[in-house]
Formats: structure tokens, C-alpha cells, sequence
């Protein structure tokens, strides 16, 4: 059973995880996305590939996203070969793909499972000098 996780970061970024017990799965799932352009990365990044579930995840933009489903939907609907059911309708096929698209997104549950920001309090203390003591300020 695959599971998708998302972790938003902004528009630009977001982080969405793929959770399953097979890791073939869990890649092949990874390779749908590269295929239908939600990624460009190399390849999965693992967050835990060691103990079941395995967590899988890559970094991509609201809008590649919710592009890359709308294509996906339309592959499913050609799969299934009941275009006819489209013919005539305004806009054939495409407003079908995004509304399942829509729902498909609703499927993706937030969660952190990134830690982005740092895990420690920096402080500046100021600026440190040394000073040259001559002779007579030493008086």
C-alpha cells in the first residue's frame, strides 16, 4: 500500500513523500512523477529505507505538482478506453483529468517529516579586537 505524504514549504517548495513497505514500489511510484515532469531530480531521496514503512521523498513546486497529476489522470482515462464518454463535452477529456486530479491531491497528507530549519540558537556575541597597549596608555 503506497502513501503519499507532502511537507509545504512555500509555494515554490514542497517536499512529497512516498510511504510504502516495498521499495520497488515506492521507486516505480517516484518514476511516475519524474515521468510526468513533478521532479528533474536524479532520484529518490530516502528518508528511512532501512525499517518498514520506508519513506521515500523528492523536492518539487506546488505548480509542477498539480501538472504532473492532471497528466497522470489523463493517462489513466486513455488506459481505460471509455473516451467516447468525453466526445462532445467542452473541453473533451481535460476538465474530468483535473478534477480527479483535485482529488487525487486531497489524498496527499501533510506531514513533517523534513527537518529544514536549524536544530540549534546561534548568537552573535559582538565583535572581538585585540588592542595594541603602548607605553603610555599602560601608565
Amino acid at each position: 500500500m503506497i502513501e503519499y505524504v507532502i511537507q509545504r514549504e512555500g509555494e515554490k517548495k514542497v517536499a512529497v513523500g512516498i510511504r510504502g513497505d516495498n521499495k520497488k514500489d515506492i521507486i516505480r511510484h517516484y518514476w511516475g512523477f519524474w515521468n510526468h515532469a513533478a521532479t528533474s531530480g536524479e532520484d529518490l531521496i530516502w528518508s528511512n529505507e532501512h525499517v518498514k514503512p520506508y519513506l521515500g521523498y523528492f523536492w518539487t513546486s506546488q505548480t509542477k505538482l498539480k501538472k504532473s497529476l492532471v497528466n497522470m489522470s489523463v493517462n489513466i482515462m486513455l488506459a481505460e478506453g471509455k473516451l467516447s464518454l468525453f466526445k462532445g463535452q467542452k473541453g473533451g477529456i481535460m476538465p474530468f483529468a483535473r478534477e480527479y486530479a483535485e482529488v487525487r491531491m486531497q489524498e496527499f497528507k501533510p506531514m513533517t517529516f523534513l527537518v529544514t530549519k536549524n536544530k540549534y540558537d546561534f548568537y552573535n556575541l559582538g565583535k572581538i579586537t585585540a588592542e595594541n597597549l603602548s607605553d603610555y596608555d599602560a601608565r
